[in-house]
């Protein structure tokens, strides 16, 4: 998957829309959150978890 977190709202909304008709049986809000997720990890926003 290309890098996301350059893409205006309407691309994202298509990367979205294709995404769903890829799964259908996702829900919209998942699509939505999982590709939010993947721009966070591409501007490295996100941290280890560790355990304890």
């Amino acid at each position: 998957m290309a890098n996301l977190s350059n893409l205006t709202e309407e691309e994202l909304e298509v990367k979205i829309q294709a995404a769903l008709k890829d799964n259908p049986d996702l829900p919209y809000e998942f699509v939505k959150q999982a590709l939010a997720a993947k721009v966070e990890k591409d501007l490295g926003k996100l941290e280890n978890y560790a355990r304890g």
